[in-house]
């Protein structure tokens, strides 16, 4: 998936740069068309016209003999001159042009030496023979209609420039909307190519994650648990498959023994060898997933419902569990010093600040398995709460049983600017199981946050 999103996304750069390319190319056409036929015509138009103004000077001035009509010969060639230099660099570059504009020169020249000074001197009377007003002959007019004849003739070439320049300049318009338009087709290509692999690779995973998990908490244990996507998908449904497949061992076997031996004894025997296996498979699956959080940001929001999920998970296994004992009460819960050392352990990296823990008494007789869930998903997202913290705070874990009942206290810089029961909607938990919870500010300006729940009924109490 990331091979083709690179590739397209190399295709899109490589389209847009060839693109500028022909970008340029229009441009450096436009400016050729602006810069160098345009105004050669427009020096050859004036140029023309100045030809035209002097025969008919100079037909004026031999019918009258006044010298008046000579001037805008005289001005004439001095701009005819100008016009040629201009024509000249205008044309710089193009051979044919400049071949047509040597014609032209060369037959105004012809018509000036051979027609219009010799008219003159004839009009003016200084001719040394017989007066000859050469520019009412034939071959006057046959000069000057060649000297025409080479002027269309370059205004015809400068033209053809022009057409070539202008078909150019169409071609290259034409390549610049077909490669913009293949770079939008790519680029959409690339997010549409990007939406499917998100689902293929994230959210389709994720969800056939969720749904293994789903379906062995509702007690479909023979339905494996297979995603395909992210290695960090298919290490969690690795692990969450191996635990159906142990849940399921682990029921089947409960049920054979059952058969065989009292109730009472087996399902307690069975109730702890679930407890030791199954439930701290899912509990570090779901610390697993948190800790992919941290990683992946963006995956943030689905895993912690995945998380929540799993914890629903855990309850529904440990009901399944306790139902098939015949009466009495929970077993004790074996493992709660470990799963609050593990939740730290695994939060520590996002926190940013410095954790320490501390544990007291004999957890493992007091504590109930139900409300060890409890302090254990309280503690958790305490934590997560936390996440991004001060570096140079300190949060305190503390897991203590005095008195005959456990205390929880979490003792951690207050994000609020006032320690308030709202900002910690988690206190209630406590109160679910016949406890208390309260929330107060230490002397250092820290909130502190205590869980405090009574000894549970059970076997230590036998």
């Amino acid at each position: 998936m990331l091979t083709i999103v690179l590739s397209l996304l190399f295709l899109i750069l490589v389209t847009s740069g060839i693109g500028l390319v022909a970008q340029q190319e229009v441009v450096g056409a436009n400016e050729q068309l602006v810069r160098r036929s345009l105004p050669g015509l427009v020096a050859l138009e004036r140029m023309k016209g100045g030809f035209l103004d002097q025969e008919t000077a100079i037909r004026g001035f031999v019918m009258t003999g006044q010298r008046a009509f000579l001037d805008p010969y005289q001005a004439d060639r001095a701009a005819i001159i100008d016009q040629q230099q201009a024509l000249r660099t205008a044309l710089a570059g193009d051979p044919a042009a400049l071949s047509r504009l040597d014609a032209v020169d060369a037959a105004y020249v012809r018509w000036s030496t051979t027609v219009a000074e010799p008219s003159i001197l004839a009009r003016s009377g200084a001719a040394s023979g017989p007066l000859e007003l050469v520019i009412s002959t034939e071959v006057g007019m046959r000069l000057f209609d060649e000297l025409r004849t080479r002027t269309d003739e370059l205004h015809a070439t400068i033209e053809a420039s022009v057409a070539v320049a202008s078909a150019e300049s169409a071609v290259l318009r034409t390549r610049m909307a077909w490669l913009l338009a293949g770079s939008i087709g790519l680029g959409l290509a690339l997010a549409a190519a990007t939406l499917v692999g998100l689902r293929r690779w994230v959210t389709r995973p994720l969800d056939e994650l969720v749904a293994g998990v789903s379906a062995a908490a509702a007690g479909d244990l023979g339905r494996p648990v297979q995603v395909r996507g992210p290695a960090e998908f298919v290490a969690v449904a690795a692990a969450v498959d191996g635990m159906r497949s142990e849940l399921s061992a682990q029921r089947s076997e409960a049920v054979a023994t059952a058969r065989r031996e009292t109730r009472s004894g087996e399902s307690e025997r069975i109730a702890l060898q679930l407890q030791d296996g199954v439930i701290n498979q899912l509990f570090r699956v779901g610390t697993s997933l948190l800790s992919m959080t941290n990683r992946n940001p963006q995956l943030a929001e689905p895993l912690e419902t995945s998380v929540h999920q799993l914890d629903g998970a855990i309850g529904a296994i440990r009901a399944v569990v306790f139902g098939l004992q015949p009466g009495g009460p929970a077993p004790p819960y074996p493992d709660l010093r470990d799963r609050v050392a593990e939740i730290v352990g695994a939060a520590e990296a996002a926190l940013g600040s410095t954790v320490v823990v501390r544990f007291g008494g004999p957890l493992d007789d007091v504590v109930a398995p139900a409300a060890a869930d409890e302090m254990a998903v309280a503690l958790r997202d305490t934590l997560r709460r936390l996440a991004g913290g001060d570096p140079g705070t300190t949060v305190e874990v503390e897991l203590i049983v005095a008195a005959g009942a456990a205390r929880l206290r979490v003792i951690c810089p207050d994000p609020g600017p006032a320690p308030t029961r709202e900002a910690w909607p988690l206190l209630d938990r406590a109160e679910r199981f016949g406890g208390s919870s309260t929330l107060k500010t230490a002397t250092d300006g820290r909130a502190v946050l205590e869980w405090i729940l009574p000894r549970a009924s059970g076997p230590a109490d036998a």
